[in-house]
């Protein structure tokens, strides 16, 4: 069953003919859904009746890396129908900045992670006389978002940027916060904790913490099993942002870890079984939507970098800087895809409960069979831990620890 349209046609204002597509990669659903994947979609009947028609343009949208994703197959699809229609790419999912040209008269744009980019490509369409194999003219930009950034490219000044309508939408913001209590303070955040910055397991880390202090802390409140031995794994893809030194409010609860997901385990584990399981989910695991590594450029292009502020230096697949503004690169530290609580000092034949996100159950259960044979782990083996979802966990850490 589509959700919405599968592809919409439509005219600019120029006139010029776009045929567009929204596509989802490869990805396991929610209980009782399949995604169908991109390979298969551009089989279905549907898909190649609406890239009969040439237009001067196709417009494709997808949660699909740019680099190493499931679009060769889209565009494959496309040109063997159409060999030199331009293709308009707009990617996701890796979070990073990224750009790639599948041939010369494709582009495909990634445009970095919640928001802290704004990815503006454009091209030149072929005039009706062009050779229909002749370069088409792209470009691409990644745009800071900040209001400096946005004042220096619409050519306004602090007292002329703010719109009517700007304003309105910014007094309901603030509303929304106030309606919804997002100031209100859990505590003080005595440093920062950044997500990125350091490795994971500097004692100044997000993840450092979190496995150290909040989820045990956290975990063990009004939980019947807090007593028990337990490991308790998580997915590095969970945090949002780093924390900062200050009010913790619960504006900053909602950014840090915005999923509701729950707590599950399975009881009567044995020790010994769960001490190769984080290094086989590592290795074997889904790839939890971690962002990737910053890619560092020379950066003599952009002469002496005195008094750069520390921010994204890109490297992609175009020929030229697409860097908006120039930076000195930042430290990047890109934690494993799940990361544990410090193991329980038990025997190996201490039986314990192996504690986990809901979302990642196929993960585990499936690393488990690996670990040990004694027992075939199916979903039956899974039981709700507590009523704590993630989202709120930091929040009861910070009542108890952060006053």
């Amino acid at each position: 069953m589509p959700i919405g349209s599968r592809y919409i046609k439509f005219q600019t204002l120029l006139g010029r003919r776009v045929t567009s597509f929204g596509i989802m990669s490869s990805y396991r659903g929610a209980a009782g859904t399949a995604v169908q994947s991109p390979a298969d979609m551009v089989q279905e009947v549907w898909f190649k009746d609406a890239i009969t028609e040439e237009p001067d343009l196709f417009l494709i949208i997808g949660h699909i890396p740019v680099s190493g994703g499931e679009w060769p197959a889209v565009h494959a699809a496309i040109r063997a129908v159409h060999p030199h229609t331009p293709i308009m790419i707009f990617g996701g999912h890796t979070h990073r900045r990224d750009c790639q040209q599948y041939d010369n008269r494709t582009m495909a744009l990634e445009s970095g992670m919640y928001v802290e980019t704004v990815g503006r490509m454009s091209m030149k369409l072929p005039a009706k006389n062009d050779s229909p194999t002749a370069n088409v003219a792209f470009s691409r930009r990644y745009l800071d978002t900040n209001r400096v950034t946005y004042q220096y490219h619409t050519d306004k000044s602090d007292n002329t940027f703010d719109t009517a309508k700007g304003k309105e939408i910014s007094a309901g913001l603030a509303a929304l916060a106030d309606q919804f209590d997002l100031r209100r303070a859990y505590g003080v955040v005595p440093q920062d904790y950044p997500d990125f910055g350091v490795p994971h397991s500097s004692e100044d880390s997000l993840f450092h913490l979190l496995a150290t202090e909040v989820l045990p802390v956290a975990l063990a409140q009004c939980n019947s099993r807090a007593a028990l031995p337990k490991y308790i794994i998580f997915p590095s893809g969970s945090p949002r942002f780093g924390l900062f030194a200050g009010l913790f409010t619960r504006d900053d609860e909602l950014l840090v870890l915005p999923r509701a997901n729950l707590f599950v385990y399975i009881p009567n584990v044995p020790a010994a079984a769960t001490h190769q399981h984080l290094s086989i989910l590592n290795s074997e695991g889904s790839d939890n939507e971690r962002p990737a590594s910053v890619r560092e450029v020379d950066l003599s292009v952009f002469g002496e970098p005195h008094g750069l502020t520390p921010g994204y230096v890109t490297a992609d697949g175009f020929a030229n800087i697409g860097d908006d503004t120039p930076h000195v690169p930042m430290s990047r530290y890109i934690p494993p895809p799940y990361l544990a609580c410090p193991f329980p000092d038990v025997a190996d034949t201490t039986l314990i409960d192996l504690v986990f996100v809901d979302f990642h159950q196929t993960d585990i259960l499936k690393a488990l069979k690996k670990t040990q044979s004694t027992i075939t782990y199916t979903d039956k083996h899974v039981y709700p831990y507590s009523p704590l979802r993630l989202n709120k966990t930091l929040s009861v850490y910070a009542r108890l620890r952060w006053k």
